[in-house]
C-alpha cells in the first residue's frame, strides 16, 4: 500500500508541475502578444482556469500526502 501511495503522490506532483509549466508558457504568450489583445485575452482566460485548478490541487495536497481519503 505504501508504495502505491508514494506513486500516487508522485503523479499528483507531476500534474502540479505540468500546470505550472503551462502557466509559464501562457505568460510568455501574453508577453509576446502585447499588440494582439485577442490572443492575450484568450491566454488570460486559460491562465485563470489553470490557476483555479492549481489552487484546488494545493488545497487537497496535504490530505493526499497525509493519506487521508477525500470523499465526494
Amino acid at each position: 500500500m505504501r508504495e502505491g501511495q508514494y506513486e500516487y503522490i508522485h503523479e499528483f506532483k507531476e500534474r502540479i508541475n505540468e500546470i505550472i509549466d503551462l502557466q509559464k508558457k501562457l505568460h510568455k504568450i501574453i508577453d509576446k502578444n502585447e499588440h494582439n489583445r485577442q490572443i492575450q485575452l484568450s491566454a488570460i482566460a486559460k491562465l485563470d482556469k489553470l490557476s483555479i485548478t492549481l489552487s484546488n490541487l494545493y488545497d487537497v495536497a496535504p490530505l493526499i500526502v497525509n493519506g487521508v481519503t477525500v470523499s465526494t
